[in-house]
């Protein structure tokens, strides 16, 4: 509970005006009028799909006695606060509501296309392994301790982020690894939140339906390494950046912290010699500042050894000894939905989330250098989302797979025909049709794919990774990749 007037503090800047009295307790802030309650603050965000405008009277009628506004309004009975932008105001309004619990907690903060899930599961078992207790905030669970929680997005919206650093606290958690997106840079979810450390992993073509350009794209990631430098509450900062990514100097030229690179250049702070790789892991030597260290992991492909290495840069960065830090990185023997291995008796089956260009080029890359047959992928790519990827992603599989099957991945409100004719053309630069199938629906393709597989074959299922569902036109069923796969391959091994 805290006085109004001492969160209207908190809109310092962006503050235009305050109709009403600031003497009223809040018990609870909303922008959704449907968790509005006695005492509530409802804050309108002018949304995509809708406005919040459009719900104050329902608000005041449930029980909110002051609203945060962007637009001229004309409502009794209720305090009114008017501000440039409500959703930096909810970000302002919930770190003063929750009282800045990030400032109480190491926040390790990490971005890029692809990679943010793997390298955040490993540092978070880095950490563990280390004896912290942590949290961990991504793309397929929100975790404090061994309490487990289904992610809605991957980064959340601030006030949820503030609630779950303050629950967390309130749990003795010390560190938090949080996956931060560019449409949360973006929309100021995290604009209030001093992180330790910001650690970039690749940039690749991905959500251009949102930013439109990639110069846009990468902007929005740079905002959390330039955050370093505006919140200053904390110590000393990091920023962790892969050199060997051709947008590094940008973002280590935007901060003035304390930098680490790595790569698989020896250029980079901390590097790799990879040594060994098969469908059950990859075996590598770390380089590091504290010295070098022989890495067996579980996850297989470079793009895990990049990944391995972020975490190392992070885990250094907090003088954790190498030898923690080598068992907490081989004790990750799966993350879901992140090449997440099933096995046959005559072939073996991986199932992948990876939904860009970058990420599909590296599966099916490394599952070239793995497979002992043929290699099978079966994709689609996703609707109202970004088109410019989909003929890349076509021309990609045809190019590194043997065999190929197109499918719907989550087609939302577009026509699933639609999708997979776009999909279809980069495909047809490298295979004629009758090279490949086409199914709408994913279980035949799936199952197709299972039925053409001989001994010593791999097929690959990528897009969906740990999903559990798939967005039609008119609903969401359930989905998941990974059950779809072992009841097709135990009845085929039967």
């Amino acid at each position: 509970m805290k006085e109004l007037s001492k969160l209207i503090e908190a809109l310092d800047g962006i503050r235009v005006n305050v109709c009403g009295t600031g003497n009223l307790l809040i018990e609870s802030i909303t922008n959704d009028s449907r968790s509005v309650k006695a005492n509530s603050l409802f804050v309108c965000i002018a949304g995509f799909n809708t406005d919040g405008h459009k719900f104050i009277a329902e608000a005041i009628q449930k029980g909110a006695t002051a609203i945060v506004v962007e637009k001229d309004v004309d409502f009794k009975g209720v305090t009114l606060i008017r501000v440039t932008d409500s959703r930096r105001a909810i970000a302002k309004l919930s770190s003063k509501f929750y009282d800045a619990p990030d400032l109480k907690l190491r926040l390790l903060g990490v971005t890029g296309t692809n990679g943010k899930t793997t390298t955040s599961y490993l540092i978070n078992s880095i950490l563990q392994k280390d004896k912290r207790k942590t949290g961990l905030l991504g793309t397929i669970n929100y975790q404090i301790g061994d309490d487990l929680k289904e992610a809605g997005r991957t980064t959340p919206e601030s006030l949820e982020l503030e609630s779950f650093f303050k629950k967390a606290l309130d749990n003795g958690v010390t560190d938090i690894v949080i996956e931060v997106s560019s449409h949360s840079l973006d929309l100021h979810r995290v604009e209030e939140i001093e992180f330790d450390q910001a650690i970039f992993t690749s940039l690749g073509l991905d959500h251009l339906d949102y930013h439109k350009t990639i110069d846009k794209y990468l902007e929005a990631k740079i905002k959390l390494f330039t955050q370093l430098d505006r919140l200053k509450k904390k110590g000393e900062k990091v920023a962790i950046v892969n050199i060997d990514d051709p947008n590094s100097k940008k973002i280590l030229s935007a901060t003035a912290a304390k930098k680490i690179t790595y790569g698989l250049s020896q250029e980079a702070q901390v590097y790799a010699h990879p040594k060994s790789m098969d469908i059950d892991g990859i075996s590598f030597d770390a380089y590091t500042p504290k010295g070098r260290e022989n890495i067996n992991l579980k996850l297989t492909g470079n793009f895990n050894i990049y990944n391995a290495l972020a975490a190392i840069s992070s885990a250094i960065a907090l003088e954790i000894p190498l030898e923690t830090i080598k068992k907490g990185l081989e004790e990750v023997s799966n993350i879901p939905g992140r090449f997440e291995k099933i096995k046959g008796k005559k072939f073996n089956l991986i199932v992948d989330y990876a939904h860009t260009p970058e990420a599909l080029k590296n599966l099916l890359i490394t599952a070239k250098e793995i497979v002992k047959g043929r290699l099978i992928v079966v994709f689609g790519c996703g609707g109202d989302r970004d088109r410019s990827k989909r003929p890349v992603m076509g021309e990609l599989s045809a190019t590194y797979a043997d065999f190929c099957i197109l499918t719907s991945d989550n087609p939302r409100s577009e026509d699933p025909f639609r999708i997979l004719l776009d999909t279809e053309a980069g495909m047809q630069k490298i295979k004629a049709r009758g090279e490949y199938l086409v199914f709408v629906d994913r279980r035949q393709a799936i199952e197709e794919a299972c039925r053409y597989a001989k001994e010593g074959d791999l097929v690959v299922i990528a897009g969906k990774g740990h999903e559990t569902y798939q967005i039609l036109s008119d609903r969401t069923i359930h989905f998941d990749d990974r059950e779809v796969a072992r009841e097709v391959i135990g009845r085929l091994d039967k």
